[in-house]
């Protein structure tokens, strides 16, 4: 996975503008609540950004860690004056379980991790990641692609980004995202498996409370002018909160 993003690099900013990507943010911030004075992971932060909107929304803490150099450095970069004190990167990989500095903390943020997980050893040690950096009473918030939707067939490019999948794998498939950005496109393949199977990974590490919820489009004119009206004929996500007991 790391080499897919070093390769990307700065072509991956281009590709979180795409219109699809508009509703990650309102979603995940419905589900986050109030984060005030709590102290956050943000799991596969990529450059960043969600770490920095914690921090935004009042977080006192935030740990981001990337398997990537290349977006860790960046990440680094983009965050503000403001921001730095309460911020800091680091290289990690999400799937060896350890605890990382700072921690354990209130909330366990991952947006777009666990599809990264090509079997289901692999989604077992993702949430075991997430257990140990969970406080007692902790809670996560993620961001999946739209578990209750087998991909018989490809997403199409209509809001920004296609999905087709390749091959079967197990109880999924593997599927390559493009985004046709300029001046060349961002690319990479990633995993897709249904809600029970993300279900049964969380508790064999030991998460409870798992529920799912449907993407929120963001509160602007497009909400009342039938743009996402497609869209949501089949979303390409979902958010998932659990939590450790």
């Amino acid at each position: 996975m790391s080499t897919q993003y070093d390769t990307i690099g700065s072509r991956y900013k281009a590709f979180k503008e795409r219109p699809v990507v508009d509703i990650e943010e309102p979603s995940v911030l419905e589900r986050l609540g109030n984060v005030e004075s709590l102290t956050c992971l943000d799991l596969a932060c990529g450059l960043g950004h969600w770490s920095r909107l914690l921090v935004d929304q009042g977080a006192a803490k935030v740990v981001g860690i990337d398997i990537s150099e290349n977006m860790v450095n960046a990440a680094r970069d983009l965050s503000t004056d403001k921001q730095k004190p309460k911020i800091a990167f680091a290289v990690g990989d999400c799937t060896k379980p350890s605890l990382v500095e700072g921690g354990p903390f209130d909330i366990v943020f991952a947006g777009w991790l666990l599809n990264y997980a090509p079997d289901y050893e692999t989604m077992v040690t993702m949430w075991r990641t997430v257990y140990q950096n969970l406080k007692p009473g902790g809670r996560f918030v993620g961001v999946t692609p739209n578990t209750h939707c087998p991909m018989f067939e490809p997403i199409d490019d209509s809001y920004g980004v296609a999905v087709y999948p390749i091959e079967t794998v197990g109880e999924g498939w593997k599927c390559h995202l493009i985004s046709y950005t300029e001046p060349e496109p961002v690319e990479f393949d990633m995993f897709h498996f249904l809600h029970t199977f993300y279900e049964r990974a969380a508790a064999d590490a030991g998460m409870s409370s798992l529920k799912w919820y449907p993407p929120v489009p963001p509160d602007d004119e497009r909400r009342e002018n039938g743009f996402w009206d497609i869209y949501f004929l089949r979303p390409h996500m979902n958010i998932l909160t659990a939590s450790r007991q």
